[in-house]
């Protein structure tokens, strides 16, 4: 996990951190083969590709991890841009296809409470039971 700030008065992402950390990290032997790259921006691809270049880093696994509202959207964030696979593939290891649909519906209730949508994970989280007086 790396920061890759934006400077407001410049309008634009700076990478030197990033390529600082990266620096020191392969300074005492540690060779990062995946970057999450922190940032309240997405990265560009040429952006990416810097930093990768710097690096010595897979320009696919320079990630951005941007900021989101809540620490649930995190792993939405992470599988759009395929973090597991690349961390499957890291490590030679194979697993199903990856199913988050539930989360995401999940996600989107927590974000949106009172919305009028029903939806499997709804229905099968919520307690239909009707509390009656005896």
């Amino acid at each position: 996990m790396t920061l890759v700030p934006w400077i407001a008065a410049a309008q634009e992402l700076k990478t030197k951190p990033t390529q600082h950390s990266v620096k020191e990290l392969r300074a005492i032997g540690i060779q990062p083969d995946i970057l999450l790259c922190r940032s309240d921006h997405a990265l560009p691809q040429d952006m990416k590709e810097k930093i990768a270049l710097f690096c010595d880093v897979d320009v696919n696994a320079v990630v951005t991890a941007r900021d989101v509202e809540s620490v649930y959207e995190v792993p939405l964030v992470f599988a759009e841009q395929g973090v597991d696979e690349i961390a499957m593939r890291l490590l030679s290891l194979h697993a199903p296809p990856r199913d988050l649909a539930r989360w995401g519906e999940m996600v989107r209730h927590m974000k949106h409470p009172h919305a009028r949508f029903r939806s499997a994970w709804w229905e099968s989280t919520s307690n239909t039971r009707t509390l009656t007086r005896a």
